[in-house]
């Protein structure tokens, strides 16, 4: 019966453990810009918020004017307007979207945070 009860604290325990050795991303307090490559990587967050990456592979919360994914539910193509010749994304910088049915909008960047990763465990 004891085995029996340790092997089932342990089954249980162990999928804990992978969760608590998973880096936890923290949001950055500073405005900052991302220097793009030629097709950045983007996932869609939660609202108006974009996760885009840079060349270098680092990743940044981008938050767009609200509202404006609430009419997109699936972006088709995203295309960043406006960049500078650094090849930089700022707040200056328009983000042109086209969704599943072919809408296109254009929105504009309210605040970009860089995205650390910290391990724990």
């Amino acid at each position: 019966m004891r085995i029996r009860l340790v092997l089932a604290v342990l089954v249980l325990a162990a999928p804990l453990a992978a969760v608590a050795s998973e880096p936890t991303p923290l949001l950055g307090t500073e405005q900052s810009s991302i220097l793009a490559g030629d097709n950045p990587e983007y996932h869609r967050g939660e609202g108006d918020v974009l996760y885009v990456d840079d060349r270098a592979g680092r990743w940044y919360w981008v938050d767009l004017n609200e509202g404006c994914l609430s009419t997109t539910p699936r972006i088709r193509s995203l295309n960043f307007a406006g960049r500078s010749s650094s090849q930089r994304i700022d707040r200056f910088t328009r983000v042109q979207i086209e969704g599943n049915d072919e809408k296109r909008v254009t929105c504009a960047i309210t605040a970009i945070r860089r995205i650390e990763f910290s391990s724990q465990g």
